[in-house]
């Protein structure tokens, strides 16, 4: 009985250690016997014959209030996992159709998860009146750090990516001089390339002394650009200064202007892509044709093989398929398999071929299939 309970336990490895018991013991994990209760029959069955919904979809869809107040007044539509995974698959046919792309085949063979979709972040943006009209957000980076942590000026920054084709960069800002106020705090970005365009900067209006605030900064591709095209930024931190004493300072003078070198910000085809576990990777390979297909060669820097395959999983940010990113560190040559979603709707599939000179370096070979063949370029061309 004990056993049978843990099953609904809300940890993890406390419900796969029940099952493998009860299934050690004999016992069916579904059936119940007739003298438990019958509702602890049918939590249990839920358990394994729903359909699972990944917790980032269900995270999407209660954070999009038009479309939960839809569900909630639909006296059809019983609010359980599988309605709610029912009604998913038809918001995205929706948006699809909406935006004039028409139904895509969204049958990934398996479960589908983000890098990260930051629920509080978009309540944040939807406060802010500037960015009230910006799309929703797909997926969202890790922090990263366009300083050191002992510096004057702290400064992380996370890339969101929303389906209107904007990059939104949330820059969080502290400032450490205890005899500084600072005022019209930015983040200002220079490229070298034109790939994407600044089209709205909401600065820090005034930054006091142990503090942190957000600045945020929209980009858009330009004209000619495929947006989820890598590209790199030159990044600079630019904000007016008044000194002394912080009893003393009048937060209406105007100071003085200056700026503040931050590391280089990186946009990689990492940031669009969301993960995706398939089943059979043979078989969702072959489901797209040879026509689809991209194949590119690079020479790469990297001397054994774990370093290589490591970075190009995080630099494509796809999921690795069938455990093929376990690598024997004293092997010259592997191969692994990769499985994505970019922009949340079309699906990407990688094959890689490395062998490794421990002398010389590494040699990568990569065939790249997609339900679209302009996206397989794109994934093709992004190495570096």
């Amino acid at each position: 009985v004990l056993l049978r309970r843990s099953l609904c336990d809300e940890d993890d490895e406390v419900r796969d250690r029940a099952m493998l018991s009860l299934r050690i013991l004999g016992y069916d994990i579904i059936e119940t016997p007739p003298s438990e209760n019958q509702a602890t029959t049918d939590t249990i069955a839920s358990i394994f014959s729903t359909p699972s919904l990944p917790l980032s979809t269900l995270a999407r869809i209660l954070d999009q209030s038009d479309e939960m107040s839809t569900i909630m007044n639909d006296p059809d539509l019983a609010i359980d996992y599988t309605s709610l995974a029912k009604y998913e698959s038809q918001a995205i046919k929706n948006q699809q159709l909406a935006s004039g792309n028409g139904p895509t085949n969204n049958n990934y063979g398996g479960e589908m998860t983000s890098g990260k979709l930051n629920s509080s972040a978009s309540q944040q943006i939807r406060g802010i009146p500037q960015l009230a009209s910006l799309g929703k957000i797909i997926k969202s980076s890790d922090k990263i750090e366009l300083t050191e942590s002992e510096t004057e000026y702290v400064v992380e920054c996370v890339k969101h990516i929303t389906d209107d084709n904007h990059i939104l960069l949330e820059c969080s800002i502290t400032n450490t001089v205890s005899d500084q106020l600072l005022k019209n705090v930015r983040v200002s970005l220079n490229s070298t390339d034109a790939t994407y365009t600044t089209v709205l900067s909401i600065p820090i209006p005034v930054l006091q002394y142990n503090t942190s605030a957000q600045t945020w900064v929209l980009l858009k591709p330009e004209a000619d650009a495929v947006f989820g095209s890598p590209a790199q930024f030159v990044a600079e931190l630019e904000f007016f200064v008044l000194e002394g004493e912080i009893d003393e300072i009048d937060p209406d003078e105007e100071g003085f202007a200056e700026e503040y070198p931050l590391e280089d910000l990186e946009i990689s085809i990492a940031d669009f892509m969301i993960h995706s576990k398939i089943t059979n990777f043979r078989e969702e390979w072959e489901s797209i044709p040879r026509t689809q297909e991209i194949l590119q060669k690079y020479a790469l820097q990297f001397r054994d093989m774990s370093s290589a395959i490591h970075a190009i999983v995080m630099y494509l940010g796809m999921q690795p398929v069938d455990n093929t990113d376990s690598v024997d560190p004293s092997s010259t040559q592997h191969t692994i398999h990769l499985a994505g979603i970019y922009l949340a709707n079309v699906r990407v599939f990688v094959r890689a071929q490395v062998q490794v000179d421990p002398s010389a370096g590494s040699v990568l070979k990569m065939a790249v299939r997609s339900d679209e063949l302009d996206v397989a370029q794109l994934v093709s061309a992004s190495i570096k």
